[in-house]
């Protein structure tokens, strides 16, 4: 039994242990959090992280393809803040095949041996490799015959994400003409499912994995590059994406509504998309009223999370003026016809995602900014994520002068499209 003295000084220890203990996993969370340190990473992970030329080296027996090659290219800067990277490069597009290759979890992390592949690893946010790497999960993969395309990727449940970028991984292996067994792709959400059936992906083909624990080894893993690697770095908002990625994704899914019979053209010209439905905090609290001054021009609001894959397509498809607040929702602009007018509202966070993808496709994109926002946390990679993440859980009131003078902007377009 402690005594006063001992039982004081183990509570004391005790209580100095924990404390290290949080402080220590605060700054590991907070390094990386901010900081995509390759070594730092080897030290705490219980795999290494090497670059995929080393890997190929080691590795001989991993098959590398090219598929598509480098690129230049230089969009308009964005009207709101220089920060955004406008020029640069994109990375050659490729992909590998790997005998014995093993993916694990929802986020679909390739492993060859106790390696991963950094070229592999999505950058854009860091949070939840880094909650990945602390994990692992001492068990035997489960073992597939064949070969096993994987399309999972980091962010890969986002609607943004998943249909510019794991769609775009699916695009690279039909550009390469590249056949398999299975598809290795997380999709628990109802539109994931359906554009992987749009696309023409057979259900018997699709592995789901059920949580972070799931391991696959395949006789042979078939891996597609990711789609957004540039020269430019990951210290912005949105996401520059191969114009050949682009204009395959959209050609498929348009053409493939059309095999299937399902265009129509019977939706309202003018369409405003509401975020009322959004799963982010980030809204415009007076919508209501923001959209009665667009009603009276002939809008019609529309609430995307109330209609299929296919009614949203065709939305767009028909469209000849889009006003949207920034959010999920205008990643559908990918199904525009060519000079459709695209007004996107910003209040609380810029991100330059769209402005990217209307040059690609000839949009006539015009942002509006309603609200004062940071953008210092462009100029500053250590405050990016932290200061992105909490511009977008903003809401805001937006004054109905400034809406009336976004109308009186497009006045001539809207005329035209009555």
């Amino acid at each position: 039994m402690l005594n006063n003295n001992n039982f004081f000084k183990f509570w004391y220890l005790l209580i100095i242990f924990y404390s290290d203990v949080l402080i220590a996993k605060k700054y590991i969370k907070k390094k990386c959090a901010i900081d995509f340190n390759k070594d730092y990473v080897n030290q705490v992970a219980w795999f290494k992280i090497d670059s995929l030329q080393k890997v190929l080296l080691d590795n001989p027996e991993i098959l590398y393809t090219k598929i598509i090659e480098p690129l230049d290219f230089e969009y308009s800067k964005f009207d709101y803040t220089n920060k955004f990277p406008h020029k640069g490069s994109f990375k050659e597009l490729f992909i590998l095949s790997i005998p014995q290759g093993v993916v694990q979890g929802n986020e679909g992390y390739v492993f060859i041996h106790d390696r991963m592949i950094e070229e592999l690893i999505w950058r854009q946010r860091y949070d939840n490799f880094y909650k990945f790497i602390y994990k692992k999960y001492d068990f035997i993969p489960l073992s597939i015959p064949g070969r096993v395309a994987v399309i999972a990727q980091q962010g890969g449940d986002h609607y943004f994400h998943f249909v510019y970028e794991s769609l775009g991984r699916l695009a690279l292996l039909e550009i390469a003409e590249i056949e398999y067994d299975k598809l290795y792709v997380f999709s628990d959400k109802k539109h994931i499912r359906d554009l992987l059936d749009l696309w023409g992906i057979e259900n018997h083909k699709i592995i789901i994995p059920h949580d972070d624990k799931f391991t696959l080894r395949a006789e042979e893993l078939i891996v597609p590059s990711l789609v957004i690697d540039t020269d430019v770095g990951y210290n912005f908002a949105g996401l520059f994406i191969n114009p050949t990625i682009i204009n395959y994704v959209r050609k498929k899914l348009l053409n493939s509504l059309e095999q299937k019979n399902l265009i129509y053209n019977n939706a309202c010209k003018k369409i405003f998309i509401s975020r009322k439905d959004g799963n982010f905090p980030r809204k415009i609290l007076n919508e209501d009223e923001v959209f009665a001054l667009f009603e009276a021009k002939g809008f019609r609001r529309y609430v995307l999370s109330e209609m299929s894959i296919y009614e949203q397509i065709n939305l767009f498809a028909n469209a000849d003026i889009v006003v949207s607040e920034h959010g999920a929702g205008l990643t559908n602009i990918l199904f525009c016809k060519e000079k459709t007018k695209i007004v996107e509202i910003f209040h609380s966070l810029i991100d330059n995602a769209y402005w990217m993808t209307s040059q690609v496709l000839g949009l006539d994109y015009k942002p509006y900014l309603v609200a004062p926002v940071n953008i210092r946390y462009f100029t500053d990679l250590k405050k990016y994520f932290p200061e992105y993440a909490k511009a977008g859980k903003g809401q805001t009131v937006v004054s109905l002068e400034k809406i009336k003078k976004i109308i009186e902007d497009i006045e001539g377009f809207c005329e035209e499209s009555k």
